[in-house]
């Protein structure tokens, strides 16, 4: 058997025997917050059976950046301003799964485009005045349970990719490359010639 493998195989979990995961966090956390969400927790399980998966606690903190990532036909002035002003989407992990997830939505849209209550409580224009009703005709081509479909879709793909960056990477650090850079660069492979 080639010495190299069996050191090698000896040292398999060399670049993987402190957190890791750091860097794979800071990029995700970047980008989420590319998108407006704000994630404040990670947690993964893998790379090897039934149950593997990632997860973040998060939620959104900037509409006018979520809302046309989610879907271009969601980048409209009205929504992001009432998005902004009174929505509210997170998600928490709620056990010891990844798959085990909390979604916490409040998303108020008008039922109608002729909803006055609605509009007492939320309108940023005085009844009477016509933008009101123009306002209502806006928002009222957006539907709430849809809303959070996709903005449940959205985490849960961006959970997905989570898992990936990190599977990507634990594959990485456990390969014959690099694992052999990290012998190497300690001068391991010397010593082990050394006591032979």
């Amino acid at each position: 058997m080639n010495p190299n493998k069996t050191l090698i195989d000896r040292h398999r979990g060399i670049n993987t025997d402190y957190e890791w995961w750091d860097s794979v966090y800071d990029f995700f956390t970047g980008d989420m917050r590319t998108i407006g969400i704000e994630v404040d927790e990670m947690y993964f399980r893998g790379f090897w059976s039934q149950g593997d998966g990632a997860c973040f606690d998060g939620a959104v903190r900037e509409w006018r950046k979520f809302l046309p990532a989610v879907d271009p036909n969601y980048n409209n002035p009205v929504l992001i301003a009432h998005a902004s002003a009174f929505f509210s989407f997170s998600c928490n992990r709620s056990g010891s799964y990844c798959n085990a997830r909390y979604y916490d939505a409040d998303l108020p849209l008008p039922e109608s485009s002729i909803d006055m209550d609605f509009a007492e409580q939320y309108s940023p224009y005085p009844l009477d005045d016509l933008r009101t009703a123009a306002w209502l005709a806006v928002l009222n081509r957006f539907t709430s349970s849809i809303l959070e479909k996709h903005f449940r879709d959205v985490f849960t793909c961006n959970m997905q990719d989570l898992y990936d960056r990190l599977e990507t990477e634990y594959d990485y650090l456990t390969s014959d490359e690099a694992v052999w850079d990290t012998i190497v660069a300690n001068d391991m492979h010397l010593e082990e010639n050394n006591d032979e």
